[in-house]
C-alpha cells in the first residue's frame, strides 16, 4: 500500500506538468547540474541566474537576493543540502547532455528547461517518499484506514 501511496502522490504532484516559478528555487534548480559537470558548488556557468530577468529589473539589485558574489563566485544564498541530495536524479540526463545546447524555446536555454524540469522532479520524488514513510510510521501507532487518511491529508492538505 504504502509504494502506492508514493506513486499516487507522485503522479497527482506532476499532472499539471508546470513548476513553481519562484526566484528562491533558481539556485538549487541548477547546483545539481554544477555538481555533476564541475564538481563545485558555484553557480559561475549559469549567468542567465546572475541577474534578474528583463521584466523584473526595475529597481532590482544586482546580483539577485537568491545568490551572493563570494570570493569572485556565484554562490547560493540557499542551503545547499537539497541540491546534494538531488544529484542522482539529475545524473542520467546531465551526463546524457541533456541541458547542454543552445536557446531552445521562447528564448530559454536548454539547461534552463532541463533543470526546471529535473527539479520538479526531484522535489516531487521526496515529498511523494515522504508521504509513504509517514504512512509507514503512521501503520504502528494506528489503524490502516485512519493512518491513509491522515497520509493523504498531509500528502493534498
Amino acid at each position: 500500500m504504502a509504494v502506492r501511496l508514493i506513486l499516487f502522490a507522485f503522479v497527482v504532484y506532476n499532472v499539471n506538468l508546470r513548476s513553481i516559478t519562484s526566484f528562491d528555487t533558481n539556485p538549487t534548480r541548477y547546483l545539481p547540474i554544477s555538481i555533476i559537470k564541475e564538481f563545485n558548488l558555484d553557480l559561475d556557468e549559469f549567468p542567465f541566474i546572475h541577474k534578474y530577468p528583463e521584466w523584473w529589473y526595475g529597481t532590482r539589485r544586482n546580483p539577485p537576493y537568491y545568490i551572493a558574489y563570494v570570493r569572485g563566485h556565484y554562490m547560493s544564498a540557499y542551503p545547499v543540502i537539497p541540491a546534494i541530495l538531488s544529484v542522482p536524479l539529475y545524473a542520467i540526463p546531465v551526463l546524457l547532455g541533456l541541458p547542454d545546447g543552445s536557446h531552445f524555446a521562447k528564448g530559454f536555454t536548454r539547461t534552463e528547461i532541463v533543470g526546471t524540469l529535473l527539479a520538479k522532479l526531484s522535489a516531487s520524488t521526496a515529498v511523494a517518499f515522504s508521504v509513504g514513510i509517514l504512512y509507514l510510521t503512521l501503520l504502528r501507532i494506528t489503524n490502516g484506514t485512519a493512518a491513509l487518511w491522515m497520509a493523504l491529508l498531509y500528502a493534498f492538505a
